[in-house]
C-alpha cells in the first residue's frame, strides 16, 4: 500500500530476500503450519516444516516411549517475531488493549519454535533454545552434539529459525551500516560476502536450517533442510 511504499522509501537498504508465499511450488505454505494454533508466528512454522522434512526423511516419527524420552530438540532464533510485537504496540499506542492476542507472549519467545516442534511430535528429552545472533544455527547444532556425546539423549533435531523482514528490523540494521545500500537497482549482486566490492550483508530469514543428528556411530544419517 501507500504507506508500506512511503516506509520503504526511507529504507537505505532495500533489498532483501523473502521467501515467497504460496500453495504452489517452490513457495512455502505458512498457513498449513500455524492453523492448528493461534501462538504459531513465521519463525516458529518455518521450524516446523524444516523438521517435519527432517524427521520424515530420517525415517524417526517414533511411538515408543522410550525413544521420545531420548529424542531432544535444540532450535534457537535471533529476533523471532518482530512484525508481532510492532502490531502489539500499535494496539496499545491506539488504546486497543483489550483486542491484544492472548497468544502474543507465545507467539514471541524464542523457545517455542523448540517448544512447537517437540510438542508436535512428543519429544521429550532436552528441550533448549540458543539465541546468538546469527551464530544461533551453529551454536544449537553445536549444543546439540554436546547433549549426545554427554548422553542427555540419542537424537536431536537442531538448528535455527529467523522470520524478521519488517521495516523495523531493515531499519535497524540500517542504522548500523551492516546492511548493503550501493546495489539497491541491482539486488542481484548485493549478497558478495568475499568480494571487495562488498559493502555490506543482504537481510533474509536467515537460517532456516534444522539438522537432524543421531549418534556418532551413525554419522551418515545428518541431514539439513530448507522448508519447501
Amino acid at each position: 500500500g501507500d504507506a508500506a511504499g512511503r516506509t520503504l522509501e526511507q529504507l537505505p537498504s532495500r533489498v532483501f530476500a523473502a521467501v515467497p508465499r504460496g500453495k504452489g511450488e517452490a513457495e512455502f505454505d505458512e498457513e498449513a503450519w500455524t492453523k492448528d494454533s493461534r501462538s504459531i508466528s513465521g519463525f516458529i512454522a518455518y521450524a516446523l516444516c524444516a523438521a517435519d522434512e527432517a524427521l520424515r526423511d530420517a525415517n524417526w516419527l517414533p511411538s515408543e516411549n522410550e525413544k521420545k524420552e531420548r529424542t531432544g530438540v535444540s532450535i534457537g532464533g535471533g529476533i523471532g517475531s518482530i512484525s508481532d510485537i510492532l502490531d502489539a504496540s500499535q494496539l496499545i499506542a491506539e488504546n486497543r488493549l483489550r483486542r491484544l492476542s492472548p497468544f502474543f507472549i507465545p507467539k514471541i519467545l524464542i523457545n517455542m519454535a523448540s517448544g512447537h516442534v517437540s510438542m508436535k511430535y512428543g519429544f521429550q528429552g532436552p528441550n533448549h533454545a540458543a539465541v546468538t545472533a546469527c551464530a544461533t544455527g551453529a551454536h544449537s547444532i553445536g549444543d546439540a552434539t554436546r547433549m549426545i556425546q554427554f548422553g542427555d539423549a540419542d537424537v536431536m533435531v537442531a538448528g535455527g529459525t529467523e522470520s524478521s523482514i519488517d521495516a523495523l528490523s531493515i531499519a535497524g540494521f540500517s542504522r548500523l551500516r551492516a546492511l548493503s545500500t550501493k546495489y539497491n537497482s541491482l539486488p542481484q549482486a548485493s549478497s558478495r560476502p568475499f568480494d571487495c566490492g562488498r559493502d555490506g550483508f543482504v537481510y533474509t530469514y536467515l537460517y532456516r536450517i534444522v539438522f537432524f543428528l543421531l549418534p556418532f556411530v551413525f554419522p551418515s544419517y545428518v541431514r539439513s533442510y530448507l522448508p519447501s
